[in-house]
């Protein structure tokens, strides 16, 4: 057994990855992972609002077996869990997505790579054996952005993810949290840094072997050079960074696969998304991580799958952290659900071997609920197995106000 594995075995829920990930990582990167925008209302509202729908289980009921295999854009998977991209996971483990790619494969998950990532597109596809889907900022101008969907076509990502709900960076009002991701990695920033990478000599040895790799090779500068990972955190601080409506007839030139709508809280979105013809959409708030006060996404879900739930797939993303939240999820309409932290501090504290565990019991508590409520299978579950309080039923926005591209090469 491997040392990532015997760490792997620690884990009996999120909560104790999470620990894990904390004692592991500088504080700068792990609250990279934990932190949400302002005061973290909305990301503890995602936690919580899942406590608010109950299960309402069917008695005296047996089948002879009980299935988690469900499909996404029509390619049949073993789980209806989803890997959501994040940037950059090189900078929490070394071996970064091509080790995620790689459980999800095992796994049968699709993954959802970043174009933020640590590797290029065409290493994380080497190790993929279920289908990946390449998610999608719009950084360096829209000769960068062709190169890189022509990259992720020729790997052979089986769809684009366009995240659209993150039009503007908002601060963190997390008690301690003094200093964010550096910019860079020189002698100035190793000084400023040093008690975080003093104490944490794990995580800081890993960074030293890995080469100080800092960069993000999917985004490839007019002089040749890979943008670095302090390039992304200033393109998203000018706040130009989200696809728009504007964008999208540009990027189906450019992309002649299925699509997906990543951010989509509001019924009007939802619908102009069906109206433009895109394949899926994700119900998220970023994690909490876009505008504090924004709706938990699981009490916006239903509305949204009754708006469009018959014209496209809808997966939801947002507090998932059981099993049982993923039962919940489906059970009001998604077809499938992605998970951020929850596969984020396992991997951090244990590798590819802690996404495998959270993995494993995640699967043991969908199975266990499926038998508990009586179905047979994760694509039967519907809303005669939940209760909802009245105040998930809020009324549809009506008004959609068209949103202009701001970049300068558009």
């Amino acid at each position: 057994m491997t040392r990532a594995q015997s760490r792997a075995k620690k884990i009996g829920r999120v909560a104790d990855a999470e620990r894990m990930a904390k004692r592991r990582l500088p504080k700068a990167i792990f609250d990279g992972i934990a932190s949400g925008a302002g005061q973290e209302l909305t990301l503890r509202r995602n936690v919580e609002a899942f406590d608010e729908v109950q299960f309402w289980p069917r008695a005296a009921v047996l089948h002879p077996g009980y299935d988690l295999s469900t499909t996404v854009l029509g390619h049949k998977v073993s789980t209806p869990i989803m890997i959501a991209p994040t940037g950059s996971n090189r900078m929490f483990r070394r071996e970064g997505e091509p080790a995620l790619a790689k459980v999800a494969g095992e796994l049968g998950a699709v993954y959802v790579t970043s174009c933020f990532t640590g590797y290029p597109i065409e290493e994380v596809m080497a190790h993929a054996k279920a289908p990946v889907f390449f998610d999608l900022y719009m950084v360096g101008g829209r000769s960068v952005i062709a190169a890189m969907l022509a990259r992720a076509k020729q790997a052979g990502c089986h769809a684009l993810v366009l995240t659209v709900d993150l039009a503007g960076t908002h601060g963190v009002e997390r008690p301690g949290l003094q200093q964010g991701v550096p910019l860079g990695v020189n002698l100035a920033t190793a000084l400023q840094y040093a008690p975080q990478l003093i104490t944490k000599l794990g995580w800081t040895l890993d960074f030293i072997r890995d080469g100080l790799q800092f960069d993000c090779p999917m985004w490839i500068k007019p002089d040749g050079r890979m943008a670095s990972f302090g390039d992304v955190l200033l393109a998203f601080r000018s706040n130009a960074v989200c696809p728009t409506w504007d964008d999208l007839p540009w990027i189906r030139q450019h992309w002649d696969g299925p699509i997906v709508m990543k951010g989509i809280l509001r019924t009007d979105d939802a619908l102009r998304a069906a109206n433009a013809g895109v394949d899926g959409i994700v119900v998220s708030n970023h994690g909490g991580r876009n505008v504090d006060g924004s709706p938990a996404t699981l009490r916006v879900l239903p509305e949204i799958v009754d708006a469009v739930g018959n014209r496209l797939e809808v997966y939801f993303d947002g507090g998932i952290r059981r099993g049982t939240d993923v039962i919940k999820a489906l059970a009001l309409g998604a077809k499938a659900a992605l998970i951020g932290r929850a596969y984020l501090y396992p991997f951090a504290a244990a590798g590819g071997a802690g996404v495998q565990r959270i993995y494993d019991i995640f699967h043991a508590h969908m199975l266990a609920t499926l038998r508990s409520l009586g179905c047979p299978a994760v694509g039967e579950l519907d809303r005669s197995y939940v209760t909802l309080p009245e105040k998930y039923q809020s009324p549809s926005a009506s008004s959609t106000i068209p949103i202009k591209s701001v970049r300068e090469d558009v």
